[in-house]
């Protein structure tokens, strides 16, 4: 293990496991874009989650992102030369809005698509406790918008979700 500096700039290493500070020695020339996963269906491993807040013309917009990581191709159409290096440790997210109209989603997703059984358990209680390490099958999609460069670019996502069968 190479030896880090303790800080950079106030920035202290986290762990051994923390290969942060390596990452930051490569030249900005250097930095290429990882290629896209390609569209699909993958199962999918929840590595970890987020609320956030955000201020929209119409009030608070709360939200729910998962932050999963791709485990296995469950795509017959895919061969497995055809995955980019790295592709099993990128992290994908999915979405869920938290407002009333919305919530059931989220519901939906924790029995239908995770086959979470227990309907005592809060929502809360379900996030905090068995969400982390859980998997599902997803459908791998591309967003493709125009950035801030005026360029064509890619956001992977998951759409459609189900149980592992």
């Amino acid at each position: 293990s190479p030896a880090y500096p303790q800080s950079v700039r106030g920035v202290k290493q986290m762990s051994e496991n923390t290969d942060f500070l390596s990452l930051l020695q490569v030249s900005l020339g250097d930095v290429k874009k990882p290629l896209p996963i390609p569209v699909g269906f993958y199962q999918f491993e929840i590595a970890k989650y987020s609320f956030s807040a955000q201020e929209t013309k119409n009030g608070i917009m709360n939200k729910l992102t998962l932050m999963c990581r791709p485990v296995a191709c469950v795509d017959d159409s895919i061969e497995a030369d055809n995955l980019p290096e790295g592709w099993n440790k990128k992290v994908i997210f999915k979405d869920f809005i938290l407002d009333e109209n919305r919530l059931h989603q989220l519901s939906d997703f924790f029995m239908k698509t995770l086959g979470i059984e227990d309907h005592a358990l809060s929502m809360a209680e379900i996030v905090t406790t068995l969400l982390v390490k859980q998997q599902f099958v997803g459908e791998l999609q591309h967003r493709t918008f125009k950035n801030k460069a005026g360029e064509q670019d890619v956001i992977e996502e998951i759409g459609s979700t189900s149980r592992i069968d």
